[in-house]
């Protein structure tokens, strides 16, 4: 793999890490579907820099691919002793670091759900079900105990399920501009001061654009290609010097 395809794989891989709603099983954003739809949309948008054609199968189907390999280095890590450091062979092992126990915590809630659903289904609907939890990698939703515990509720002697309820309701009745709004603040919280300068001008110019009905597909396209232009480029030492016009 070129430098170019790890740089592009690594701003995926980053998405994919600032979209708790599609990956991190014991958040509120997980159980809510249009905050799962809206993280899913924006990496198909990101993958089809490199893939015009992409959608969320696609999506899904590369995410596999890592997550199976990290798994895989996982399992090898478990397993080294004390004597024999390990070292994985893969370049976006550290990258997917976020994903301990969100693997582990798969497995066994994909087990546990399989072995309920044997009890009291045909033999035939249940290898149909095991097949369809074998090609999603994703674990299901988190249980209401799983919830409550990272949901920000005051700490009481008696803990109820109202908070943990409360918030999935919130969530679930997101519409899909909500869902869209409230994941890009998640994303726009962990940019760097500059960064988020730019992005702000960035954003204020595209909804301008947008209200006065002039934006196109053409722009899109233009934009992706002026940045992998730019990350192609040679970095310059007075890039950091560079006055940025950022009022709207």
């Amino acid at each position: 793999m070129n430098s170019r395809d790890r740089q592009f794989w690594t701003e995926f891989l980053e998405l994919y890490r600032s979209l708790p709603a599609v990956w991190k099983v014991k958040s509120p954003e997980y159980s809510s579907r249009a905050l799962k739809s809206a993280g899913y949309e924006q990496l198909v948008q990101k993958l089809r820099e490199v893939e015009p054609d992409a959608d969320r199968a696609l999506v899904v189907k590369k995410i596999n691919s890592f997550r199976t390999n990290f798994r895989r280095d996982l399992r090898k890590r478990d397993h080294c002793s004390d004597e024999e450091p390990f070292e994985s062979t893969l370049w976006y092992f550290e990258l997917l670091s976020f994903l301990e126990g969100q693997e582990e915590h798969s497995s066994c809630q994909i087990l546990q759900k399989s072995s309920n659903f044997d009890l009291e289904t045909p033999p035939e609907l249940v290898r149909k079900k095991r097949r369809s939890a074998v090609k999603d990698e994703f674990p299901a939703s988190p249980t209401a105990a799983e919830l409550c515990s990272t949901v920000h509720c005051p700490t009481s002697p008696l803990r109820s399920p109202t908070c943990n309820r409360q918030q999935r309701k919130r969530l679930s009745t997101l519409s899909e501009s909500e869902a869209l709004a409230h994941t890009w603040l998640t994303q726009f919280e962990e940019l760097a001061p500059r960064q988020k300068l730019l992005a702000r001008k960035l954003i204020s110019d595209v909804l301008y654009y947008g209200c006065m009905q002039q934006l196109e597909p053409c722009h899109v396209a233009q934009l992706q290609q002026m940045m992998m232009r730019r990350r192609s480029e040679p970095p310059q030492a007075n890039v950091e010097d560079e006055s940025v016009d950022v009022d709207s």
